[in-house]
């Protein structure tokens, strides 16, 4: 895949349109409103660098003896801020958590099963805060549940190297869903779902969820 066009409500400006650079088959940039850049340790991807127009982050990644993604150290504008760390347990499940700096509680924490190596399913609980006019706070936990179903169609960035190592990091570092979540101080349970469209190859052409957003595939 060498471009993504996003549109829709989660997106600044309306429309973000992502560049893929590629070294062979490893994956060097991805050029858009964020600028990503990769940096790649043999066959792993241990740093990641985000720019901003306002800021920027790096996360260092490491990984255990075999060759799990293990933990992440997360630094905002060269600071150190959080930590990602994931445990990887004997009934194909991964617990983690992200702890930020100074906190004595974790930010957030849950649980991904894994079947033949992909996630199906993320049990996830985080904070947040709500502060009124008045500048008084409060505070809930979010608790969600997501469910990932696959086809027999094709990832289209599915030859790049290094990628398959970090899905669990893009799984809590995103907060845009194809699941079903449940969470708020209602306990609100819905639905978030996208349809997928391909093209003669079984590549993804677009997809759309709702009014929410659009993404347009492009391949050479």
């Amino acid at each position: 895949m060498k471009r993504l066009v996003i549109s829709g409500a989660t997106v600044i400006g309306s429309v973000d349109t992502l560049d893929y650079v590629y070294d062979g088959l490893k994956l060097t940039k991805i050029q858009g409103d964020e600028n990503v850049e990769f940096t790649y340790t043999d066959s792993l991807i241990t740093q990641i660098f985000h720019s901003f127009d306002f800021s920027n982050r790096l996360d260092l990644l490491d990984y255990d003896d075999a060759g799990r993604l293990s933990g992440v150290a997360v630094y905002f504008a060269s600071v150190f801020s959080r930590t990602i760390d994931f445990v990887y347990n004997e009934d194909n499940t991964v617990t983690y958590e992200i702890n930020n700096v100074n906190d004595t509680t974790p930010t957030e924490w849950g649980q991904i099963t894994l079947s033949q190596g992909r996630p199906t399913k993320l049990e996830r609980h985080y904070w947040v805060f709500v502060y009124s006019p008045s500048g008084a706070s409060n505070s809930y936990v979010v608790h969600e549940v997501l469910y990932y179903m696959y086809d027999y169609k094709k990832n289209p960035l599915r030859n790049v190297i290094g990628l398959d190592k970090i899905t669990l990091l893009n799984l809590v570092n995103i907060r845009m869903y194809d699941g079903i979540y449940v969470g708020g101080p209602n306990n609100v349970v819905g639905t978030i779902a996208g349809a997928y469209t391909y093209n003669e190859y079984d590549y993804p052409l677009n997809v759309v969820r709702s009014t929410t957003y659009n993404k347009q595939y492009f391949y050479e």
